[in-house]
């Protein structure tokens, strides 16, 4: 893929906003491709978002919207190069992420960033659990889980922090479920699935349902295969 502004970029590359074009462009173009299943291509789309980010952070460093960016290009950097197998590499990055976002939230302590900054965190206990720490992951993704609910009670109407509580309650049973605390785990991913049917149109609309809603469903399978006994599939 080409982004539309390559050739502005090659006109004037020190023009903000044509840099600040490029980087949501680059951004969109990892999306559809990581969607596609192409994700060694999403990742160099991921890079050079992050690089674009990186060079207007370091002309403007307190600049929030910079800040804000390097945060999220951090972080999304992270997690596809651990989904490639680079767990390392993206444990660090999203580390860093986080640490923008903390900078981030000394500026503008709102809604929308603490959410980012909490599920940044939950990113990185994903790593965690596929590097078999699932007590480590857990103990985040507890966190936050009790952050969101900080968030979310006094705006119920917020589907977005309704479907980021039906995802943290699956994700803590996932966690749950490799630790063998099948009963709890069992418990989580039951809330996960009523969270999920009361914001079932927004979550649809989002593309959360189905996919929630399938890991859901894996998990609490391989609980009762677990429980019975029988050997796991392979």
């Amino acid at each position: 893929f080409r982004s539309i502004t390559d050739r502005l970029l090659q006109t004037a590359p020190s023009n903000l906003a044509v840099l600040s074009e490029s980087a949501i462009q680059q951004q969109d173009i990892a999306f559809m491709l990581d969607a596609a299943g192409d994700r060694a291509r999403a990742i160099d789309a991921y890079r050079k978002n992050y690089e674009i980010k990186l060079g207007l952070w370091q002309r403007d460093p307190k600049f929030k919207g910079h800040v804000h960016g390097m945060g999220i290009s951090l972080v999304m950097l992270g997690e596809a190069l651990a989904h490639m197998g680079s767990r390392e590499e993206g444990s660090k990055l999203i580390a860093e992420g986080i640490g923008f976002y903390k900078t981030l939230i000394e500026q503008v302590n709102g809604i929308n960033e603490r959410r980012e900054l909490i599920i940044s965190r939950q990113k990185g206990a994903d790593i965690l659990l596929m590097n078999g720490d699932a007590a480590g992951a857990l103990a985040i993704y507890q966190e936050a889980q009790s952050a969101l609910e900080v968030l979310a009670k006094p705006d119920p109407a917020n589907t977005m922090l309704q479907i980021d509580l039906a995802n943290m309650n699956y994700y803590e049973g996932r966690a749950l479920t490799v630790l063998g605390r099948y009963g709890e785990a069992n418990r989580s991913l039951q809330r996960a699935i009523a969270d999920f049917e009361k914001t079932r149109d927004a979550a649809i609309a989002s593309d959360e349902y189905s996919r929630g809603m399938a890991g859901i469903y894996i998990w609490m399978g391989d609980i009762s295969v677990r429980q019975s006994n029988l050997p796991l599939a392979d």
